[in-house]
Parts: structure tokens; C-alpha cells; sequence
């Protein structure tokens, strides 16, 4: 496999990290194609075929995510693997529209374009907006539904996951010259990343046009990082902080693998614990760093993470990590429509979430701490 194939970055010395700094390029590559798990060497060997090439280099850090975050592997699921990939498509497209040639060479532009009519139609009429999407999409998986066992499961939901992605760049893109297909679109070329309430499916819709832009080498090697970072503003001082600490908290539990993370319930309190010891050693030891952040967050952000605050440690009581437990998993619950989470990825998501509550507790609780 030419090692151009999903990563420029390791045949190109002008790019990214420098090449010497990797001690093994193999290694590194082998690593992020993660070629030993079924569903991710199935989503590459699709791009054997010399027009799905460059769509499948520039979705495939989708289809990863996916599977470092272990989501759910049956076809129950599927539906909403295609319904992220088309809004990491879509994405993808309002921030790239360069790529088009790349994505949609010769006639799949057309083919995208009649995709959208499909779903159009799998939707019942409706606009392509979530609940359209999403009603569509479980259309589509259920009409692909294996019938037997001799069909290749990953193989084809890996073909539904390209078309989905492709189909969500066309929307963003060519089908904005289309008056037709523009009309079954809902607010056409306006990013949906942030209109989901959880860092997991932020992260995951922007998992292409992130590594597009900074290359894969340039990505935080633990997906907490990945799915955290996802809580800030793009270069702000304040997710640099947190994010931080959240990479030093990792090394202190000896964390050596992306599947690795102590996420469980009892895990919940130390990564509390660890958040209020980390905000109250920034806040004696570097003052001016706690109120850039502060000054960064002014106005609507900083007022609603106060009025949180004060509700949360108003029913805690004491600022005391098994005093504040219960009620930050109510807050999560509330605000990130979050019940049960069966899966890796979606505790990442609340472990960032509550670490980053944390840390904030003592630089903006007002009144003494209760001992």
C-alpha cells in the first residue's frame, strides 16, 4: 500500500511533524490505519477503486473515530452512522469546498445529486434537516438489511457509510447551484457541528475537516482529547488550560492505549478530585493565567458557567467530589440529553465534560470552600 494512501503527511517532509521525529513511519502509519480492525480495513480496501480514493483518504478519520470509540457494531446502528457521516460530509464541504474534484470527480456529483432526491424521498417529503435525515437514513439501512449470511456486513455498510458522506459534501456544495435539490435542503451550507449537545458527535462530524487541516500526525493521540477539545473555542486559552490537564491526568493513570480510560462511575470521582485539585493549584499558583481565562470567557459564557456553578454546588453542599457527583450527573444528563451511555466514546465525552466542570469550580465559586 503506497504510503500516500491516507496520510500525506509521512511521504511529505514539508508537511506536518518532521519525519524525523517518528521513530518508525510504518508504525505510525500502521497505527492510524488500524488495518486489524474489520471495519476500518473494509472502509479502506474501497479505496481500491481509483474515482473513491481520495473520498475515502479524507472520510476515513470518520470511520476511525467510529471505531476507537467502540459505537456500536449492528445494523441497529447504522442508520445513525450514516445520518454522522452525511453531517461530517456536509461539513467537510462548508468548510472545503476546494475538494470537490477530490470527492465528487466525473459523474458522482450527479450521482450525490440524485442521492439527495432518495433521501428526500426516504424522508416522506420532508425537508433534509435532522428528523428528515434521520428518517431517511432508517430507510435506507433497513431496505439494505442483510437478507443472509453470506453477505459481507462491513463491506457494505462501509459503501453506505462513503455514499452518506459524499452525498453530505454535495449537499453543502454542489447542490447549492441546484435550485431543485437546494429546496430539500434545510438552511443549506450552514455547518450542523454545533447544533449537537454532546462532544462525541461534534467530534465525530469533525473528525475529516480536522485532520484535513492539521494532518493526522497533528492530532491528540487519546480520543478524550479528541472528544473534549470539542467543549472550546478553537484555540482559546482556556481548552489549551484544561485540555492540558486532561493529557497530564492521563499520564498520571498510565493510560498507554486510545481504548484505555477510566471511565466508569467510581472513575467519575477521581477524575473530579483531580479536576478541583488541578483548578486550585491555577488558581494559587498562576493567578494572571485563571483571569486571562476568565476575561476570554467574558460576557453570556462566563455568566452561565457562574449560574451553574452556583446551582450545582448549592446542591452539593460541600465541594467535596462524592458531595458533587450526583448533581453534575444530573447537570450532564440535563443539558447533554444523555441517560444511559453504552459506549466508550459517549463516557469520554461525559468524563471531559465533568473534568472541565470541575477545574472551573474553584475559579469561580464564590464564598469559602467547605473543607
Amino acid at each position: 500500500m503506497s504510503q500516500d494512501y491516507i496520510s500525506p503527511d509521512i511521504s511529505n517532509p514539508s508537511a506536518g511533524s518532521p519525519i524525523v521525529e517518528c521513530p518508525d513511519r510504518n508504525q505510525l502509519l500502521g497505527h492510524y490505519l488500524r488495518q486489524e480492525d474489520p471495519v476500518c480495513r473494509a472502509f479502506l480496501q474501497l479505496g481500491a477503486n481509483p474515482p473513491d480514493f481520495e473520498a475515502v483518504r479524507l472520510f476515513f478519520p470518520y470511520v476511525r473515530e467510529l471505531c476507537v470509540c467502540l459505537a456500536p457494531r449492528k445494523w441497529s446502528s447504522v442508520s445513525d452512522c450514516q445520518f454522522f457521516a452525511y453531517i461530517a460530509g456536509h461539513d467537510l464541504g462548508c468548510r472545503h469546498p476546494e475538494l470537490q474534484e477530490a470527492i465528487l470527480p466525473g459523474e458522482e456529483g450527479a450521482g450525490a445529486k440524485r442521492r439527495l432526491k432518495v433521501l428526500h424521498e426516504c424522508a416522506q417529503g420532508e425537508q433534509l434537516n435532522q428528523r428528515g435525515l434521520n428518517l431517511a437514513f432508517d430507510a435506507v439501512a433497513e431496505s439494505y438489511r442483510p437478507k443472509h449470511d453470506r453477505v459481507d456486513v462491513n463491506a457494505l455498510a462501509c459503501a453506505l457509510l462513503l455514499k452518506s458522506a459524499r452525498a453530505g459534501y454535495a449537499a453543502s456544495t454542489v447542490a447549492l447551484t441546484d435550485p431543485a435539490v437546494c429546496e430539500l435542503l434545510h438552511e443549506p451550507g450552514k455547518p450542523f457541528r454545533r447544533r449537537f449537545p454532546a462532544t462525541l458527535e461534534q467530534a465525530l462530524v469533525a473528525a475529516p475537516w480536522r485532520t484535513h487541516e492539521s494532518g493526522w500526525l497533528a492530532l491528540p493521540p487519546h480520543p478524550l482529547l479528541r472528544v473534549a477539545r470539542e467543549i472550546y473555542p478553537d484555540g482559546s486559552l482556556e481548552g489549551k488550560t484544561v485540555l492540558g490537564f486532561l493529557e497530564e491526568h492521563l499520564q498520571l493513570l498510565g493510560v498507554k492505549s486510545e481504548r484505555d480510560c477510566p471511565t466508569g462511575e467510581l472513575d467519575l470521582l477521581d477524575w473530579v478530585a483531580a479536576g478541583l485539585a488541578f483548578g486550585r493549584r491555577l488558581k494559587r499558583e498562576q493567578p494572571q493565567l485563571v483571569a486571562d481565562i476568565l476575561k476570554e470567557c467574558a460576557g453570556r459564557r462566563l455568566e452561565t458557567s457562574r449560574s451553574v456553578i452556583r446551582q450545582v454546588t448549592g446542591k452539593a453542599g460541600k465541594l467535596k467530589p462524592l458531595n458533587l457527583i450526583r448533581p453534575l450527573l444530573e447537570w450532564y444528563g440535563e443539558v447533554h440529553q444523555r441517560g444511559e451511555l453504552p459506549f466508550y466514546g459517549q463516557r469520554l465525552g461525559r468524563v471531559g465534560a465533568l473534568a472541565d466542570f470541575a477545574v472551573w469550580i474553584p475559579w469561580v465559586h464564590e464564598g469559602k470552600e467547605a473543607a
